[in-house]
């Protein structure tokens, strides 16, 4: 959980300093019962389709093939985010899938992402 975590922290800094970008939503406040199921349900979603059944359905390919291809489909869905995004969720990609193919343990993966959602929408 820490690791997924401060990786996240560590991989946006210096991306942002690299391609700054303007942000393409507006700024204005959400209800928290949006926030907060949105900072659940996604996180779920993504990580049992994304981590948990693209590694564990093509595990036999080799770890870094698959690690790989489910960071590439991560960072493919957050086109949105722009370059930035997209990078940074690569590489935050390759952590959770490593972390992933060791531990088999979704829970913690999927705590980190709803905070880094839930943290995401408030600041």
């Amino acid at each position: 959980f820490v690791v997924t975590f401060i990786t996240e922290a560590v991989i946006m800094i210096p991306v942002e300093m690299l391609h700054p970008e303007q942000p393409r939503h507006s700024q204005s406040a959400l209800a928290m019962p949006v926030i907060l199921l949105a900072s659940i349900v996604n996180p779920i979603w993504e990580e049992l389709v994304g981590t948990g059944y693209i590694i564990h359905t093509l595990q036999k390919l080799g770890m870094w093939w698959i690690v790989s291809l489910s960071a590439f489909l991560r960072a493919l869905a957050h086109m949105y985010q722009g370059l930035n995004g997209m990078i940074s969720l690569f590489v935050y990609g390759v952590v959770v899938g490593l972390a992933y193919w060791r531990w088999r343990q979704l829970w913690p993966i999927i705590l980190a992402h709803s905070l880094a959602d839930f943290l995401g929408f408030i600041t």
